[in-house]
């Protein structure tokens, strides 16, 4: 799948590049946050010595920052999106994620307010695999 970045995600994976010292491989900009995918082994770069890149580029985008690792492994992808949260599985049923977890407070951090969340792991997993839908039990 080919993303297209517009000319304000180029931008800030241009900035997180020069602070970060690292080339973000996606970036993703909602209303409240951004989220930027590195690569595996980049992300104690991308974060800096005591968080320090992380809390920069929150200064200088006015947002809350994320990064999360990249996987090109779907089950553990959609762990890192996860984190860091954990004591739950993952499974791959076809075009399907299905997501198990035991505690009712855990689901609903997975679920996040008005569902957010998990429409977030669905989008963001669709951009890289051909998913259909991500399910909590």
């Amino acid at each position: 799948m080919k993303i297209l970045f517009d000319q304000d995600t180029i931008n800030m994976m241009n900035m997180f590049g020069i602070i970060a010292k690292v080339q973000p491989k996606d970036c993703i900009i909602e209303k409240e946050r951004v989220i930027f995918l590195v690569n595996p082994g980049e992300i104690k770069t991308a974060l800096g010595e005591k968080n320090k890149n992380l809390k920069n580029l929150e200064k200088r985008v006015n947002k809350k920052v994320r990064i999360i690792i990249f996987n090109p492994d779907l089950i553990q992808f959609v762990a890192n999106l996860l984190f860091p949260l954990k004591d739950f599985d993952i499974q791959q049923e076809g075009k399907n994620i299905i997501i198990s977890a035991e505690d009712r407070a855990l689901k609903g951090k997975i679920y996040g307010p008005g569902r957010e969340n998990l429409k977030f792991i669905l989008d963001t997993v669709k951009r890289y695999f051909d998913v259909d839908e991500v399910v909590v039990k």
